[in-house]
């Protein structure tokens, strides 16, 4: 509200992409944002700062986009290889 950081999520390289994910699609767990960094990793996190599942998932590409549809049932991830 006043511009003051609320929380902090470091990672190892920089964060590219932000998207929150739709309210409807994690009913039981509001304010997920999704995290897509340059080391080729996608992490999702809790307000509260704490990690949404186990780890990374892994991709081929850096993410450079992501965008939820269809509620929040799927999710779309553009990157770029090079």
């Amino acid at each position: 509200k006043h511009g003051h950081e609320k929380i902090r999520i470091e990672r190892s390289s920089p964060i590219w992409s932000l998207k929150w994910a739709p309210a409807a699609s994690n009913a039981d767990n509001p304010d997920i944002l999704t995290v897509g960094c340059w080391d080729k990793t996608l992490s999702f996190w809790h307000l509260s700062g704490a990690r949404f599942g186990a780890q990374d998932i892994r991709l081929d590409f850096d993410p450079c986009s992501i965008s939820y549809f269809d509620g929040g049932e799927y999710m779309l991830i553009g990157g770029s290889n090079r």
